[in-house]
């Protein structure tokens, strides 16, 4: 074969790694073999974003890179498995390692974003490839995602019809996506507001909207808890780095409609009138009422702003979506935190005194309020290493001023209500 063309030396190779591979996914034992390996080598675990700038997440203020060797975490310090998620201590996640093998899902998130629920957080127009308007969509109406294609999702809608959406108005089901989060709206079941030892009436213990729903993608009823599509990948990346140290995020809530928003402020209002520990807790200087809940608009209602505890993981278990295998948490602790989730005062504080909400980078010179725990500031970690900013006056909010401002020309009023979940499982072609 001296003077045989390289191009038939090429088809040639070509041929040869084809049939080797397909002759591998045909004997899936014999791959098994080969992939399993008796230890894992220390690399780093990266956490690679999509679709945002990654310079507003790496970056210090004065717009050095920021690499802290303190925050660094090793595989071989968290015993990084097959699954490519932290399988840390007495974690029991089962055999999940064989079933990963044959069903793997490599990608942005825990799960294809085919199948998930999407929810136009605007008026928006549903387009076809040339451009023409297939529908209109009101703020809240529901929709699943196909596709990504660049700055646009392919979606399908409730009515069958087809087309394209732009990602950056569009808000994502988190549990569709990260299911390895621990999700429990309260608002949505029994809210648990409360203010300096004070329930308040018709808010704490009452269903405030609902959002509890049938999920057919994951096989079970679970709560729908959207943010805006960006938002929603440095929500993975914090979760990614909390799974590697053996702790997931606890989801309290994500978008919140604006009725209910006021409605909790109103109260709030007339419950600081009637006593005068409420009114301290809440407007004793530098703080105000406003801290503690916005009688407007807030980035709750914008799908940019999540309300987010800290769990140890103590078990898991491995479940099937579509082709996809992925992981749950079964068993877990809440760590300590400074206060009741949703305690609206100043002992709730973040830090001593108030940063601008519209400010990513001052947050990083205050003080923090002697109050914040370990944990707290661990989980302050996560959400900041990912992107994310915190709120002065609650430890548990983190807002995405990236997707605020990414959003600013049309934002979300939050005037609606979210009233189905329309996700459906992903198929290994698909």
């Amino acid at each position: 074969m001296k003077n045989t063309s390289p191009i038939i030396h090429l088809i040639i190779i070509c041929l040869v790694v084809i049939l080797g591979v397909t002759y591998l996914r045909l004997n899936p034992e014999l791959l098994n073999t080969i992939l399993k390996r008796p230890e894992h080598t220390g690399s780093g675990v990266v956490l690679t974003p999509e679709n945002y700038a990654q310079e507003e997440a790496d970056s210090t203020a004065d717009g050095s890179f920021n690499e802290d060797p303190d925050l660094v975490v090793q595989a071989e310090d968290i015993g990084v498995g097959d699954d490519g998620i932290g399988d840390v201590g007495d974690i029991d996640i089962g055999d999940a390692n064989e079933a990963l093998l044959t069903n793997p899902y490599f990608g942005v998130f825990e799960l294809p974003l085919y199948g998930t629920s999407g929810y136009a957080s605007v008026k928006m127009n549903v387009i076809d490839e040339f451009g023409a308007v297939v529908a209109a969509l009101a703020p809240g109406d529901a929709f699943t995602i196909l596709m990504q294609d660049g700055s646009r999702f392919s979606v399908e809608l409730t009515d069958g019809r087809t087309g394209y959406v732009e990602t950056k108005y569009v808000m994502v089901n988190l549990p569709d996506l990260i299911p390895s989060i621990v999700y429990r709206d309260t608002n949505s079941r029994s809210s648990i507001f409360r203010s300096s030892g004070h329930s308040l009436p018709a808010v704490t213990g009452e269903k405030l909207y609902d959002v509890y729903f049938d999920n057919p993608r994951l096989g079970e009823t679970q709560y729908v808890m959207p943010v805006l599509y960006t938002m929603a990948q440095k929500i993975m990346l914090a979760q990614q780095e909390a799974w590697s140290n053996g702790d997931s995020l606890l989801l309290y809530e994500s978008f919140r409609p604006l009725d209910v928003q006021k409605h909790v402020g109103t109260v709030l209002s007339q419950l600081a009138v009637e006593y005068p520990e409420v009114n301290e807790g809440l407007n004793t200087p530098p703080w105000s009422q406003s801290w503690f809940i916005a009688m407007t608009l807030s980035n709750h209602q914008r799908g940019c702003a999540i309300d987010t505890s800290l769990v140890r993981v103590t078990e898991t278990e491995t479940r099937q979506c579509g082709s996809y295998t992925y992981n749950v948490v079964t068993g877990y602790s809440e760590y300590e935190m400074p206060t009741a989730m949703h305690e609206l005062s100043y002992a709730a504080a973040t830090f001593l005194t108030p940063v601008s909400s519209k400010d990513d980078v001052a947050w990083r010179s205050a003080a923090l309020a002697p109050t914040m725990t370990e944990s707290a500031i661990r989980l302050q970690e996560y959400c900041t290493n990912s992107g994310m900013s915190p709120l002065a006056s609650e430890w548990w909010h983190f807002n995405d001023l990236y997707a605020r401002q990414e959003t600013s020309d049309n934002p979300s009023y939050g005037q609606y209500r979210l009233k189905e979940c329309v996700s459906r499982a992903p198929q290994k072609s698909e």
